[in-house]
């Protein structure tokens, strides 16, 4: 494969990478024109006056006979001739300006963005070839206009991800090929700002206030003044480079732990909120566990907007306070009721709202009192009031109210919710955030109502664990720039992707190790708080259930289990489906497998020690019914206390190994 660069530097390399180079440099400029304009036709006079306009005609058509042949014999059978027409097929020639198009036409605008090195064939010209030095000036324009846009988008993208550095890196490179873009401005104040360094932020608004000034007598756009005076009056963030992270103590880390990963629901959030700048409402739901970081995930994409016009709402639900009305939805619009232009809502509606948020009154003096209604018609004028109070804070600017820990919440709250999410239609976001586990079954809550996957305006968006790489990323930074290897290894396995284990397990081994170096990770108490609250909810027989199944093992088979406990099948289906929903364990192909280590751990350890033997003999039993592993039967066996067998199964275990030359488990 040759490689034609004519991004910055002009250059030909062959296939193992060396330069390659013409004896003019008008036949390097007809292998452009060929490779630019491939698979169409050219007429030999045409390409004769392009390069070579001020000879005879005759000397001409000679020259580009002679570069015709250079190019041919270097890529062979790449040009094609018939009579007066020619063409170039670029099989086994990669040209980086084609492939940037090709990228961006894809959806790839970072990668092809990144393929922009410089101006189209920067610095090559060509002597007498005025047709082709017009050509390549087009092209030069053309080929720039594609890179700003691909730069544009990329700048989109990464924003939407929260990555602040790649934004900045982008923006400064639209800001030097186009120092007029106003848009690349504000995209580069606003990521200097997120990165902490306001001082560079606002001296990048004095700069494009001076070029425009002096280029155009023009002053900058009333949004990017606009933008400029918040990031003056707003508190500056720390910024949330992960780099920046690790050049801190490890005692600040642990306690401020960064942000990684979870780039696929920033992206489906920004689409979301981009819809709301439309005018639509939104609803968007981040499930899931306990500590995977459904909160901070909130937090990250809330902050991500502060340079906007907005009005931000936040309440959270409490699992003490589960009987009070409204919680949620009165905490979140008392703390931004001076954020809310309440002048034209009718007193009428600002009597309800009064009703749940009292504070009102203060602003709004003389308001009638409520209509006296029955308990359903005075329910519904407080849902309308408070809906038409949001109508009104949305027609000055879009609303993100966020509700925390929603599985909390009081029926009530949750009818609320739904009925705000249905009647406010000009600019709402509603995000929430719970945990599945947390709602049994359908019937005891309203929340399946307004989550409901047949609802095209409600999104969920499920949160998962952390990719090994993230993992890895989150413990390099809470543990130092160079930890043990083993130990990272250990304790992302113990962590299974979950960052709030991550981090309390770097927290705890650092405090240990302060104490006891060399140590090993254990389980922090703040962990098995968390997992044992989970399993308080389980009914008696799903606890037995789950104490069997971690005496089996991390995973094992459906069959194994119901040996194990002799439960009919259907009683056993609707345990593991109890199980399943408190995402204890999960179910796939008749395996069933736990979480995380540690949940298998903890549920262990509650196990009281003298059901240990009992518990570990079923297990063996179940395994020789379903024909389990002889060196697993004899594990448990041993643990039961029947040490005779146990002996045999080993013995047994130990020839099977040998005869598949699994010598290193036949020794063990």
């Amino acid at each position: 494969m040759y490689e034609l660069r004519c991004l910055g530097e002009a250059t030909l390399r062959g296939p193992t990478g060396q330069l390659i180079h013409f004896r003019s440099r008008k036949h390097f400029a007809l292998l452009a024109y060929l490779a630019l304009n491939a698979d169409r036709a050219h007429r030999r006079e045409r390409l004769a006056g392009l390069l070579w306009s001020d000879g005879e005609d005759s000397k001409a058509r000679h020259s580009l006979s002679q570069a015709l042949y250079a190019v041919r014999r270097l890529l062979d059978g790449a040009v094609q001739i018939e009579g007066e027409d020619l063409e170039l097929k670029p099989q086994g020639l990669h040209v980086d300006a084609i492939e940037l198009e090709r990228r961006l036409h894809s959806g790839d605008a970072g990668a092809a963005a990144d393929l922009y090195k410089g101006d189209f064939l920067e610095g090559f010209w060509v002597r007498g070839a005025s047709g082709f030095e017009e050509w390549a000036g087009r092209e030069r324009a053309r080929v720039a206009a594609l890179a700003r846009d691909a730069l544009r988008q990329a700048i989109k993208a990464a924003r939407d991800r929260c990555e602040w550095s790649d934004v900045r890196v982008r923006a400064e490179r639209l800001v030097d090929l186009d120092p007029f873009d106003e848009t690349a401005y504000a995209e580069l104040m606003r990521a200097l700002w997120m990165l902490g360094d306001r001082a560079e932020a606002l001296d990048r608004y004095n700069e494009l206030q001076r070029i425009l000034a002096a280029e155009l007598q023009a002053q900058p756009a009333r949004d990017t003044e606009a933008l400029a005076e918040r990031i003056r009056q707003r508190p500056v963030r720390g910024g949330w480079s992960t780099q920046r992270l690790l050049r801190e103590s490890q005692c600040a880390i642990l306690h401020d732990p960064p942000f990684v990963g979870r780039k696929r629901e920033l992206a489906i959030l920004s689409e979301d909120w981009d819809r709301v700048l439309t005018g639509e409402t939104r609803t968007v739901a981040l499930v899931g566990a306990a500590g995977i970081g459904k909160t901070r995930l909130a937090d990250e994409f809330i902050n991500s907007l502060a340079l906007n016009d907005l009005t931000i709402l936040r309440g959270q639900c409490f699992e003490a306070e589960q009987t009070l009305p409204y919680g949620p939805v009165a905490e979140a619009l008392r703390q931004g009721i001076d954020l809310i232009d309440l002048a034209d809502v009718n007193p009428l509606w600002l009597a309800e709202l009064a009703r749940i948020v009292p504070e009102v009154t203060e602003r709004c003096e003389e308001l009638p009192e409520p209509a006296v209604l029955d308990a359903e018609g005075s329910r519904r004028r407080l849902y309308e009031g408070l809906a038409q109070v949001l109508r009104a804070a949305c027609e000055a600017r879009p609303v993100l109210m966020f509700v925390d820990d929603l599985h909390w919440a009081d029926d009530s709250s949750i009818a609320l919710l739904h009925y705000l999410h249905r009647r406010v239609t000009n600019g709402l976001f509603l995000l929430t955030a719970y945990r599945p586990e947390e709602i049994r079954h359908a019937g005891d809550r309203a929340a399946p109502s307004l989550l409901s996957g047949r609802n095209t305006k409600v999104r969920s968006i499920h949160v998962d664990a952390l990719d090994r790489s993230d993992s890895s990323d989150l413990l390099i930074a809470l543990m130092g720039e160079d930890p043990d290897s083993i130990t990272l290894a250990s304790v992302r396995e113990m962590s299974g992707g979950n960052p709030f284990f991550a981090i309390e397990l770097a927290r705890n081994l650092a405090e240990e190790e302060e104490k006891r170096p060399g140590t090993v990770p254990t389980i922090p108490e703040s962990i098995r708080a968390l997992l044992e609250r989970r399993f308080a909810g389980l009914a008696e027989r799903s606890t037995a259930v789950m104490q069997q199944a971690a005496c089996i093992g991390a995973r094992f088979k459906y069959d194994t289990l119901t040996a194990a406990v002799g439960l009919p099948p259907a009683e056993l289906d609707g345990v593991i489906r109890e199980l399943a929903r408190s995402r204890i364990v999960t179910v796939e192909e008749g395996l069933i497998r736990f979480r995380h280590d540690l949940i298998r751990e903890v549920a262990w350890s509650r196990v009281p020690k003298a059901l240990h033997r009992a518990l570990h003999l079923r297990a063996a039993r179940a395994l020789m019914g379903v024909v389990g592993s002889e060196g697993e039967i004899a594990q448990h066996l041993s643990a039961g206390g029947d040490v005779r067998r146990a002996h045999a199964y080993a013995i047994r275990g130990a020839d099977n190994a040998e005869k598949v030359f699994a010598l290193e488990e036949a020794a063990e």
